[in-house]
């Protein structure tokens, strides 16, 4: 069951009536490791949400971290002749943790952990990714001064592989791969000459990985820099590959997350900037079941604040005001800034920001509510804002029966839907609607066995509402 199909629903009608869930969204800080300088960074979490990874330091030197209940380092001692090192992402196999990362400074060094063995894969390049059943790594290579070279890293077979670059030419048109799939089938990042970036994609045509440009297919103008940063399963329908282009000709002169769809049609949709003061806004992370099931969740930045987006919200929302709008406190934070981490259900969220002494800590957002406070998660819930623990629907149209005053079932709560509840009002529950023919029993909304005042109440709220729910069966993938 996909967690992320109510979560819309239930935390933009928080955002709305200013009231808390019982089960709100909740915000974890992940400190830092002992003796360190009050630094941690999230940079990845895993596709079940479980483990999120990242840096923080000691009282050395910056080290790969992982949080599941309490931080700690990826591998003991030091990643190469002391230098830090990154972790920037994550794989759970079963119960080993797979992670990718950098060593050193400036991406000077790709590791990867097995969960008992530390691997300096390339001595002078970084990891970004690594796919869901951790076969695949994804990152860059740095080849002579300045030249930033793509590159893929079977597992399995330990064998590093340069990705293409435009013309071939990773000289010219250096190249970084940021994501890849959780199927590991498609890679995504970006190449170009300085300045001139492409978004770019990359997947097996007759055994070789070849390369594509996402078109920004007029939504940006021509010319604008582009960079793909994480992709859902190519299989999945709906957009699939999220980044960022950026205007560079016209006002404003900004970032803006991009999405892409179908990676044959290479189409780009541009999202508007979060709001006027709020222009540059990147997306860092997408979630892979979200979007197989007709929804989307997207976690990245605007003009430094954290924010998240799903296809509901007009604009990205940022992850304090989901925070603050399901009644959590927020007096242990200064700011979020970054969301650079989604779990496949887009009800995780990592990242980092200022904590209330105004030091950088990661956190780790779950953003699973239970608006009514009946027991059913909102993501289960057929009936959002009234409490119905035994979920009944006696028409069984995916709303609940406290919830569900369109009796005729024609998309509306109009005069007709009075009428018949008018009327089971003073003949009883064992009456047949007049108008829709229906039993009585469904404007029972009290599931009680009877017809009275609480009822009325209920009815009277769908009437204003003027449509039945709000119910998890609103949303994309339904419940």
């Amino acid at each position: 069951m996909n967690r992320l199909t109510t979560t819309l629903a239930a935390l933009v009608a928080l955002l709305v009536a200013g009231t808390a869930s019982a089960t709100a969204p909740t915000i974890t800080g992940t400190g830092d490791l002992t003796g360190g300088l009050n630094n941690s960074k999230m940079w990845a979490v895993t596709a079940d949400g479980s483990t999120s990874v990242g840096q923080s330091n000691d009282a050395t030197t910056e080290r790969a971290v992982k949080y599941g209940s309490s931080l700690s380092t990826v591998f003991s001692g030091q990643c190469d002749g002391g230098d830090l090192a990154h972790a920037h992402g994550a794989a759970l196999v079963s119960t080993t943790l797979h992670v990718v990362g950098h060593c050193g400074v400036s991406a000077a060094g790709a590791f990867y952990h097995n969960g008992s063995t530390l691997k300096i894969v390339d001595s002078e390049g970084a990891f970004y990714a690594i796919d869901e059943d951790a076969t695949l790594a994804v990152g860059e290579r740095i080849d002579g001064l300045y030249v930033n070279v793509p590159v893929v890293y079977d597992i399995a077979a330990d064998t590093l592989t340069d990705l293409p670059c435009k013309s071939d030419d990773c000289d010219t048109y250096m190249g970084i791969a940021y994501g890849i799939s959780p199927d590991g089938t498609l890679i995504v990042g970006a190449d170009g000459a300085p300045g001139s970036h492409h978004a770019v994609y990359w997947k097996k045509v007759s055994g070789s990985w070849t390369r594509y440009e996402l078109d920004p297919d007029g939504q940006a103008p021509t010319g604008a820099n582009c960079i793909a940063y994480d992709a859902a399963d190519p299989s999945h329908s709906g957009d699939i590959i999220v980044g960022a282009c950026e205007y560079t000709s016209g006002t404003p002169q900004d970032w803006l997350i991009a999405l892409w769809d179908d990676v044959s049609g290479h189409d780009a949709t541009v999202l508007d900037d979060m709001v006027a003061t709020m222009d540059d806004c990147i997306g860092y992370a997408i979630a892979n079941e979200a979007s197989h099931s007709g929804g989307l969740a997207v976690a990245g930045d605007c003009n430094g604040d954290a924010v998240y987006w799903t296809p509901g919200l007009v604009k990205p929302v940022t992850m304090e005001a989901l925070i603050k709008a399901g009644g959590t406190s927020f007096t242990d934070w200064d700011g979020l800034w970054f969301a650079y981490g989604i779990s496949s259900d887009g009800l995780t969220v990592v990242g980092y920001g200022d904590n209330d002494s105004a030091d950088d800590e990661g956190f780790i957002v779950d953003l699973t509510t239970d608006l009514d406070n009946d027991g059913d998660l909102d993501n289960d819930d057929n009936c959002l804002v009234v409490s119905n623990a035994s979920q009944a629907d006696s028409d069984s149209d995916g709303y609940g029966d406290a919830c569900d005053a369109d009796y005729d079932n024609n998309g509306i709560v109009d005069a007709f839907d009075y009428l018949d509840f008018a009327y089971c009002y003073n003949n009883g529950i064992g009456a047949t609607m007049p108008k829709s023919g229906e039993s009585c029993a469904l404007a029972d909304h009290k599931d009680d066995g009877v017809l009275g005042g609480s009822d009325s109440l209920l009815y009277g709220a769908q009437s204003v509402r003027g449509e039945e729910g709000p119910s998890c069966s609103d949303s994309p993938g339904g419940c």
